[in-house]
């Protein structure tokens, strides 16, 4: 759960000139909410399952392990997990891993385009196809693991 804070903060004028909204206004508001960590771990997941690549999902990913300075490999057995849960619940999303199997083994999966010039955050582009590169081989491997794991059941 997370705590929004209010829209207004106290002052004391307009609680007296308006009371009812004040009270309405500067409620703290609490919502069900992923943290960043389960985030990650669900778009990794999505890019595996998914039909199709989401560029903001390699964005999210890149921007979200260097916010938090998360290395993605202390993540990979909260993936393999969420994934396997994943396969086993739906039938399209084995399917999907299925058809995606050789681009993900590939390496092959990512090129940034125009979506670079939409971004409000802009980003070194160097530092961007360095973690491209290590996070696809982390797809490989991943992606190997977790058919060793489908297969042994």
């Amino acid at each position: 759960l997370r705590n929004l804070n209010s829209l207004i903060f106290n002052n004391r004028e307009i609680e007296m000139l308006f009371p009812k909204e004040y009270e309405i206004y500067s409620t703290e508001i609490v919502i069900p909410a992923y943290n960043s960590k389960e985030i990650l771990c669900e778009k990794v997941r999505a890019i595996l399952t998914r039909q199709g690549s989401s560029v903001r999902d390699f964005l999210d990913i890149y921007f979200i392990l260097d916010k938090y300075k998360f290395k993605i490999e202390d993540f990979k057995n909260q993936i393999i997990k969420k994934t396997l849960f994943a396969l086993i619940l739906y039938k399209k999303y084995k399917e999907n891993l299925e058809m995606r199997k050789e681009l993900l083994i590939s390496g092959d999966l990512f090129t940034l385009g125009e979506e670079r010039d939409l971004l409000l955050i802009k980003i070194k582009k160097k530092d961007f196809y360095n973690f491209i590169n290590k996070f696809s081989i982390f797809l490989k491997n991943l992606t190997e693991e977790i058919y060793e794991k489908i297969n042994h059941k």
